[in-house]
């Protein structure tokens, strides 16, 4: 199954990072992010998301939260990795669909048929233990 999501550089309020299409549940893209820092170290996970012109690119400005199910923003100045997940506005009343998908000013992006936002699930201390992978995907449940 696609979830989508996106590995970001920045800070929870403005970010930029690249789209990834497959697995982006936090077991999946999330341990993975999280390995790859470990890995090459930070600095290096960094550079990699901001140079990659390969890929699409995701913004806090464009965030797409209708598609975009997990955000993970590395911030090299914290040190941290947050999880954003999208969620719908449950007491949102639609209509049809709308090809002029805008950010409202209480943070939601109206699609017509239904509003979406990213939310913080959690932020995490790269040089901490390593979370639970599984239990994070819940947290949005």
């Amino acid at each position: 199954m696609s979830t989508r999501g996106c590995m970001a550089v920045g800070t929870i309020d403005r970010w930029e990072g690249i789209y990834n299409h497959m697995d982006s549940y936090p077991s999946g893209l999330g341990k993975e992010v999280w390995n790859k820092i470990r890995d090459i170290g930070l600095d290096a996970f960094v550079e990699e998301i901001r140079n990659n012109k390969d890929k699409s690119r995701v913004t806090s400005e464009n965030p797409d939260p209708l598609f975009i199910e997990w955000v993970y923003i590395i911030n090299p100045k914290t040190k941290s990795l947050s999880l954003l997940s999208h969620r719908y506005d449950d007491n949102f009343v639609g209509s049809e669909p709308t090809k002029n998908v805008k950010m409202e000013e209480d943070g939601w992006w109206n699609y017509g048929h239904c509003r979406c936002r990213h939310d913080l699930i959690i932020q995490l201390d790269i040089n901490g233990k390593e979370p639970d992978w599984e239990a994070l995907g819940k947290m949005r449940e």
